[in-house]
């Protein structure tokens, strides 16, 4: 009697099945990482929002901007901390006199789309709105410190 080369009569596994186990290997690795950057994301957008409430602007600066760092396709933590970054420099503006603040939270919100990593740039659209209010708040900060441009 031979012994027959076919795989499987032989009693081990074939190419296929190790294909096959590779690739429900790497999805389920692309499904932890995606959660866990969603659950990271949902948390610091959550402190954002406590600090928010308590008008405890810087942390809530830096808890928006560590949620919208989290980026993942269709996760609208993003977003939000985005639009919250936007309403702090705008609030911090009207409220007072020195541009310091609002120049942190709009430089937090441009350095945040800017940090995004995707195939596109989402978001992209922010970055002229923040440059224009960047560059009239340095104006403001360089005229109040007589530094010439």
């Amino acid at each position: 009697m031979s012994e027959s080369s076919d795989p499987r009569e032989s009693g081990k596994p074939g190419w296929r099945f190790h294909l096959t186990a590779a690739f429900v290997t790497a999805m389920i690795m692309i499904a932890m990482i995606w959660i866990n950057v969603g659950l990271r994301s949902s948390r610091h957008f959550r402190e954002g929002e406590m600090y928010f409430q308590n008008e405890k602007w810087i942390e809530a600066i830096t808890s928006y901007e560590s949620a919208a760092h989290a980026y993942t396709p269709g996760n609208k933590n993003v977003a939000r901390s985005l639009e919250r970054l936007w309403e702090i420099g705008e609030k911090l503006e009207m409220e007072t006199d020195d541009p310091t603040y609002p120049l942190i939270a709009y430089r937090s919100l441009r350095s945040s789309v800017y940090a995004i990593r995707s195939f596109t740039m989402p978001y992209k659209e922010w970055i002229p709105r923040c440059d224009a209010k960047i560059k009239v708040l340095v104006e403001r900060q360089r005229s109040r410190q007589n530094i010439p441009e």
